[in-house]
């Protein structure tokens, strides 16, 4: 009796991991690269006349920690995630800020940030987020622990960091139609060059250039 209890639960176990491998899929698309009637009803323009594209989407092959992405370069995200479902999304960095300047903007925002140690700098990143298409009406979730910036060498930077205050905020729920721009936030040294990670690891990975705007 206990033994078949035991399997019972090793069953269990393994069908509820192979349901979460399977739920977090991914396809991203550099927009550019959608046909170009697609790309159209994204941004809500006419549709073109003329035969539609044949080809299938192409997923995202020359997007990596070694070639990020720079500004205004937007991605169309197509996911199946594990807690709302089937959701597509956009997502572009559309402004970087960094050394003095950022210090200002998080100090500004809220007096008892922590200053940067020396040697090292804040990296402000604005970010736009705009959920296309949900499964469900559920709000898909975009906050700070979805990005992590690794050096130019290769190392992931670690440090846990907490800034409060500073406006736009990029973290919120967005439901089907919704869209936000904000700032998302890293230290990293000053003399590096960083890139920063949407979902890294994971599904839905997205490399972007945090110089870019230098």
């Amino acid at each position: 009796m206990v033994k078949k209890s035991i399997l019972c639960l090793v069953v269990i176990l393994m069908v509820g991991l192979l349901a979460a491998g399977c739920a977090d899929e991914a396809e991203v698309t550099r927009m550019e690269d959608l046909p170009e009637e697609i790309e159209e009803e994204m941004v809500g323009e006419e549709e073109v006349e003329g035969e539609p594209e044949t080809e299938e989407d192409e997923p995202l092959h020359d997007n990596s920690r070694t070639n990020p992405a720079d500004l205004n370069e937007t991605f169309v995200v197509e996911k199946d995630d594990l807690i709302v479902g089937k959701v597509t999304y956009e997502v572009e960095l559309i402004q970087t800020v960094s050394g003095q300047e950022a210090w200002e903007i998080v100090k500004e925002g809220n007096p008892l940030n922590e200053e940067p140690e020396e040697g090292k700098e804040y990296v402000l990143a604005k970010f736009r987020v705009k959920v296309l298409e949900t499964e469900e009406d559920e709000p898909f979730n975009v906050n700070h622990a979805q990005f992590e910036a690794v050096s130019e060498g290769g190392v992931t930077y670690d440090d846990f960091i907490s800034v409060s205050g500073v406006e736009p905020d990029l973290r919120g729920d967005l439901y089907e139609g919704a869209e936000k721009n904000g700032y998302t936030y890293f230290i990293v040294d000053k003399d590096d060059n960083p890139v920063a990670a949407l979902n890294r690891g994971r599904s839905g990975e997205i490399w972007f250039d945090l110089r870019a705007g230098d």
